[in-house]
């Protein structure tokens, strides 16, 4: 008698396919835990990184960066060696976040930046994730370790270094090329290609504004102590015919300084709080003669300590600046902003020098109605990026 197959119930027909999906929803839900934990430290980093406290020992250091897991250079080595061949140099496209984001902000998007990177290229995309709430030098001279280390790992595998830097990355990426030129040393001279996008060389506008707010707040403050003193001085004027009246005028006009006093030292207490990072950004400070000169003068006000930083001569800067504006202007303008760089800023213009000479060699470039942060994704970016890189091979 033939043996008969048992037919399985539609429970077991179910349970493939159940796991298979939960496994997904599993994968997917340490994915989003890790994406979040992953920005929520880039923005402690942003805003509290120059201090020392509870959240410290979360803040994120300088490091290659892939599936939320920092690398080393062997690691970044390990998986391009077998792409790109056993003697092939291989090109690297080092891309630098901005303020109080991390690595994702390049992944913006349906077409992520550093696919596009691998597939208009051909260029190997690297990203690095740092604590942008450090002096923006400080990151530079680290970021200028990292290349370094990527040219010892390398050796004669490492090709061209192209970096890509989006608003604060950008200043970061020329603070470390600035480094690597004063230690004279050799990596520089792979790095042949320092592309900006909306960053903001000569400064933003809403750190600027920052900065007056808190100037008021610390002027103000001091207004309810100076009363105080006047009040004080003019009853000691009246001498013995006060009497008693000095002690009752002096302790209202200290009170009166007291509860006067403390909400615009609350308020200032929180504006005051910025990371060195974000006052670096005020004018675009990449170097440490820059931004100590700014903390030695922290009382004056709007007082620029900016200097010219140009490129080294083979190293070719490029500049993309976004704008809510419809249209694109003649000529890069103050008045004309994504939301947090103005254009002239982004295109290096200054009010008094052009250090980075974008605009005079061809290699600038001003996109319409695209939002600041978006710009580091924007596929517009790719097409003008690969425009200049196909025009002047």
């Amino acid at each position: 008698m033939p043996l008969v197959e048992p037919r399985p119930h539609d429970g077991d027909t179910l349970i493939g396919p159940l796991l298979i999906q939960a496994g997904r929803d599993l994968a997917l839900h340490r994915q989003m835990r890790a994406s979040a934990w992953s920005l929520a430290q880039a923005t402690i980093g942003g805003l509290f990184g120059h201090r020392d406290g509870p959240w410290s020992p979360h803040i994120p250091q300088m490091a290659f960066r892939s599936e939320f897991q920092d690398l080393d250079a062997e690691q970044v080595l390990a998986p391009l060696a077998p792409v790109f061949g056993k003697s092939r140099p291989i090109d690297i496209a080092l891309l630098v976040h901005g303020l109080l984001v991390d690595e994702q902000n390049w992944t913006l998007g349906s077409s992520p930046f550093p696919d596009q990177i691998r597939k208009y290229l051909g260029w190997a995309p690297v990203m690095v994730r740092y604590n942008s709430g450090q002096h923006i030098w400080k990151n530079g001279a680290l970021l200028a370790d990292r290349i370094v280390e990527l040219y010892d790992t390398f050796g004669p595998r490492l090709g061209r270094i192209r970096i890509i830097g989006h608003s604060m990355g950008g200043l970061v990426s020329r603070s470390a090329v600035e480094h690597l030129r004063r230690r004279n040393h050799s990596a520089l001279n792979h790095i042949d290609r320092l592309f900006l996008l909306a960053t903001p060389n000569h400064g933003a506008d809403l750190e600027r504004l920052g900065h007056a707010f808190e100037y008021l707040l610390s002027t103000a403050e001091e207004a309810p102590k100076t009363a105080a003193g006047m009040f004080r001085q003019v009853i000691r004027r009246g001498g013995a015919k006060v009497g008693m009246k000095f002690e009752v005028v002096t302790a209202a006009a200290e009170m009166v300084s007291v509860i006067t006093g403390t909400p615009f030292r609350s308020l200032l207490s929180v504006v005051a709080a910025r990371s060195d990072g974000m006052r670096d950004v005020r004018f675009g400070y990449m170097t440490r003669e820059e931004s100590e000169s700014a903390a030695h003068d922290h009382d004056r006000f709007m007082l620029n300590h900016r200097r010219p930083l140009p490129p080294p001569p083979h190293v070719r800067a490029y500049a993309i600046a976004g704008s809510l504006w419809p249209d694109v202007g003649s000529q890069p303008s103050r008045l004309r902003t994504d939301g947090l760089v103005s254009v002239a800023s982004a295109a290096g213009i200054g009010e008094e020098f052009d250090d980075l000479h974008a605009l005079r060699n061809g290699r600038y470039a001003e996109l319409p109605l695209l939002v600041h942060q978006l710009v580091a994704s924007s596929p517009r970016t790719m097409t003008r990026i690969r425009e200049w890189v196909r025009n002047e091979r």
